[in-house]
Order: structure tokens, then sequence, then C-alpha cells
């Protein structure tokens, strides 16, 4: 999952990313006096909560999430456009 937010790379230490077992949440506080938040809420399927992880680049955060299951995801789709 690829979260773009123009800047980010340049405050790494701010950017906290929350796993939990049907959900994940992104926060980056005080990003040019700006707060973001991205939530993803009812995941189709359990993850692997200590074997996630995430990736901060130039201008995105780049989340790495591990099913617990091998099967597809058919409802975690990209909404914008890319």
């Amino acid at each position: 999952v690829w979260v773009k937010i123009p800047g980010v790379h340049e405050v790494p230490d701010q950017v906290k990313v929350r796993f939990r077992e049907l959900s994940f949440d992104v926060t980056v506080e005080d990003l040019n006096g700006k707060d973001y938040m991205f939530a993803a809420t009812e995941l189709p399927m359990e993850v692997v909560v200590d074997e996630c992880k995430y990736e901060v680049l130039e201008n995105e955060v780049k989340i790495y999430l591990k099913k617990w299951a091998k099967t597809e995801w058919f409802k975690l789709t990209n909404l914008g456009g890319r």
C-alpha cells in the first residue's frame, strides 16, 4: 500500500504506523505545520501484526502487510487512479 504525502521523506522520525489485526493507520505530525492521517479499517482478512512493516520513501510511505492466510484480497483497491 502506498500513501502519498509530499515531503514526508524530510521528517521520517515523525511518521508513525500502527498495525492491528484488521486495520492499520499512518500518522505524520507537523509536516510543514500540518498533521496527516490515513486509516485503513476493516481489512478483508487478518494480518500478522508482528510481520507488517513500513518504509518512508520520497513523498510516500510504503506499507507492507503480511496476510495471515494465503488468499487474494478483493476489497483493498486503488482509489487514487494510479
